[in-house]
């Protein structure tokens, strides 16, 4: 008397590699488009904590030195110094603060600038600044302006208007985040 056979055949063997691998060469598409999605979204998440952060800084800033001159004593027509130098692109971030009077501008002419990422309408008044952040690089830009709020009472005098943008290079282009405040002079 025969004993059946034990095990698989080799067609079947075949048949269930070939399924095996016709299913895992068709979601390789979808892990690859998982982890640039993954990428990208901290990037985003890393750029709004970077323009959070620089939005707290001129807080701080604006906070402390509401009036503060258009020239510290060290030329250049900016709101301050670092180490006794007027503020450039190249040495502001060395600083402990940035420029902050709505009278500064610092600005770098020539690609990509502070349109980069998407024209939104800003004529951005310091920046492009390049920052490394979160193992990336980055670009900041940022306008301060009298607030618009003074006119109807809502913001006491001496309020700014800021807006900070955020830019990165990524492989279809730049992508941006902006983030908008009115900072209150004297206000904790």
């Amino acid at each position: 008397m025969r004993r059946p056979a034990l095990g698989f055949s080799l067609v079947e063997v075949l048949v269930s590699m070939a399924i095996l691998t016709i299913s895992v060469v068709g979601t390789l598409p979808l892990i690859s488009m998982a982890l640039q999605r993954s990428i990208d979204a901290r990037r985003v998440t890393t750029a709004q904590h970077l323009a959070a952060s620089i939005m707290d800084q001129l807080r701080f800033d604006v906070r402390h030195d509401p009036f503060a001159p258009t020239d510290k004593g060290c030329g250049g027509g900016n709101s301050g110094c670092s180490n006794g130098q007027a503020f450039t692109l190249a040495n502001a971030w060395r600083s402990e603060s940035l420029p902050h009077s709505t009278e500064d501008t610092l600005v770098e002419l020539g690609a990509p600038g502070c349109a980069a990422g998407g024209n939104d309408g800003v004529t951005y008044r310091v920046g492009p600044f390049p920052v490394r952040f979160g193992g990336n690089q980055y670009m900041v830009c940022y306008r301060l302006q009298p607030s618009t709020l003074v006119a109807g009472g809502a913001a006491p005098a001496g309020s700014v208007d800021a807006r900070v943008k955020v830019i990165w290079s990524s492989p279809g282009g730049y992508g941006s985040r902006a983030l908008t405040s009115t900072l209150i002079p004297g206000v904790p």
